[in-house]
């Protein structure tokens, strides 16, 4: 089996319990209208570990359930985490940092799950 390269958690031959693949990155439409990996930093961090990933799993059928940076509120967790920590206890900041990780955790778990937002 291929593998993607040091440091590799997965290979391209799939156990018999592979049916569904999670990931938190995100795809985007090639002009050719296959799917490639976009810019999110998960992706980036190896961009072919990624597009061979997605291509695997598209080209055998493996079920995937993406995840991008555009399902959650366009408010910087680390702005918010930060903000909460720098200066005086506030209960606002305190609270939205609070809600942020929890609701990229309830995601996550969810999308492993099998169960999607419908804006997802």
């Amino acid at each position: 089996a291929r593998g993607c390269g040091k440091g590799c958690l997965w290979s391209l031959s799939p156990a018999p319990a592979s049916r569904h693949v999670c990931v938190m990155g995100g795809v985007q439409r090639a002009e050719d209208g296959s799917w490639t990996p976009d810019t999110s930093s998960n992706n980036e961090f190896d961009r072919a570990a990624s597009q061979q990933l997605y291509s695997f799993c598209f080209s055998h059928g493996v079920k995937c359930s993406v995840i991008s940076r555009h399902s959650v509120p366009d408010v910087p967790m680390a702005l918010v985490t930060q903000l909460a920590a720098s200066g005086p206890p506030h209960p606002v900041l305190a609270y939205l940092a609070e809600a942020q990780q929890r609701g990229l955790i309830g995601l996550w778990s969810n999308l492993c799950k099998g169960r999607l937002p419908l804006r997802c």
